[in-house]
């Protein structure tokens, strides 16, 4: 995952801008659509409303979008991406424990070795912090008392 990361800070390296733009997009897990609009899942959302959220001109943010959708790695990713939730605010409410990973070896063995045994009662959700940072969040149902 830190080499997707790699791969976007290299494509907008200079662009302080365009960076701070996909960043956020990355954050939130905002795709594009082929048509270069922005969206949440299945749900579009206007470019202006990403333009005043970020502060930024809608011809930087359009120019932005132009680069991602000319390289097909980048269009790859933002075809892609998909929005994550976060359980955090009624953890406890809904009997769910989570866990933080920041070690690449411990999300390794997660992945691997643990998920795949809980089926459905597992969320895997990856977060990437504003530091650069990845953290991995694992959200396991927990049986009722």
């Amino acid at each position: 995952m830190s080499e997707l990361w790699e791969i976007l800070e290299k494509s907008f390296k200079g662009h302080e801008v365009k960076t701070k733009i996909i960043r956020y997009l990355f954050m939130h897990g905002l795709g594009l659509t082929e048509k270069g609009r922005f969206r949440c899942g299945d749900i579009e959302i206007p470019n202006n409303k990403i333009a005043r959220a970020l502060n930024v001109s809608s011809v930087t943010l359009s120019h932005t979008v132009k680069m991602i959708l000319h390289d097909p790695t980048l269009a790859e990713i933002f075809l892609n991406l998909e929005p994550t939730y976060s359980m955090k605010g009624y953890i406890p409410k809904y009997n769910v424990l989570r866990i933080h990973l920041k070690r690449e070896e411990d999300i390794s063995k997660l992945i691997s070795e643990i998920v795949p045994k809980f089926d459905n009662l597992v969320r895997l959700v990856v977060h990437l912090k504003p530091d650069n940072n990845l953290e991995v969040e694992l959200i396991l149902k927990t049986r009722s008392k």
